[in-house]
């Protein structure tokens, strides 16, 4: 937004009259402003976020559909043009595939969605609902005007309380849409602030029918699941429900490593990974160059070096940055 130099006196500082339409503190020229800073608050926001967040993962050509999963997340979903529930939780650990099944439901369903991948710095509410705003306008381009009045005003981090009157506005935004949207939110486990914890709890409560709220996470988010859950509001998919079956890997294997496996020793290797889908994609990254396949599969393990990398990778970044 446009300041004055270090030093400078805003034009306003210089008395005037009221009857003096000329000056620019007359109030006729300071109504029209509120429209100039929504617009250069956007402008700011989009400044500051990542483009990359908002862009949903393509789904990779060489996977495995999963429409055993795919009818679970949308069986009983949507009814008369309105979401029958408000929260989709998809929760596991590393590795198990929640961000392939979420693009892949989002390319097989024929609503409206906006995504955003999460990471450490949206624990700042400012960061967090800029980046949920911005998702929403994709939608509705007015949607959030006064949360982000409010994010540029120098007050947002006054408290560490949720400001419920400022989600009053955001709701209400988001009950005139007449069409129905999806939020996707991936990584959420990333998101360890209280304050915005409650905040989303806030807008599930009392989320329009015309919105449905997806999230990807490897741990339980301290909201309010189990009364969700008791209405019938949630539909979860979980480790168990993720693990690859033996006809999954056997497709899997056939895709990634151009191998036609047993069934015999597709079901060992499910067995030996437990289903795991990044240590299924490992054993068919090695799988490629071995010529006995059987061997192979009775001597795979977690010693596999590509599994270790990918462990390792991921120790390393839920290890603190000091």
């Amino acid at each position: 937004m446009n300041r004055t130099k270090t030093g400078e006196k805003s034009p306003c500082h210089r008395p005037f009259n009221m009857t003096d339409e000329t000056s620019p503190c007359h109030p006729c020229h300071l109504w029209y402003n509120y429209d100039d800073f929504f617009q250069q608050a956007g402008e700011e926001m989009d400044r500051g976020l990542l483009k990359t967040k908002f862009i949903t993962p393509s789904t990779r050509p060489e996977l495995v559909l999963r429409p055993r999963l795919l009818e679970m997340l949308n069986t009983g979903l949507f009814h008369d043009n309105i979401f029958m529930r408000k929260l989709t939780l998809i929760s596991a650990p590393a590795g198990f595939g929640k961000t392939s099944l979420l693009s892949e439901w989002l390319d097989s369903n024929r609503h409206e969605a906006s995504w955003v991948t999460l990471d450490r710095r949206d624990n700042d509410p400012v960061q967090y609902w800029s980046c949920i705003i911005k998702a929403l306008q994709q939608k509705a381009p007015d949607c959030g005007k006064a949360f982000l009045s409010y994010m540029q005003s120098g007050e947002a981090d006054a408290s560490d309380n949720p400001r419920e009157d400022l989600l009053t506005g955001l709701i209400n935004d988001l009950a005139d849409l007449e069409s129905p949207f999806m939020l996707i939110l991936d990584d959420y486990h990333l998101i360890t602030n209280n304050r915005i914890h409650e905040e989303v709890a806030i807008l599930l409560e009392n989320l329009p029918e015309t919105l449905h709220l997806g999230i990807a996470t490897r741990s339980d988010p301290p909201l309010p699941l189990a009364r969700l859950r008791a209405r019938g509001d949630m539909r979860e998919v979980r480790q168990a429900d993720l693990k690859f079956n033996t006809a999954e890997t056997l497709a899997l294997m056939k895709n990634l490593a151009q191998r036609e496996l047993s069934s015999a020793d597709a079901g060992e290797l499910t067995s030996r990974t437990e289903g795991w889908a990044v240590g299924l994609q490992m054993a068919a990254v090695t799988l490629r160059g071995k010529q006995d396949a059987g061997h192979f599969i009775r001597s795979f393990s977690g010693s596999n070096r590509f599994i270790l990398d990918y462990l390792s990778e991921e120790i390393f970044k839920i290890l603190p940055e000091e």
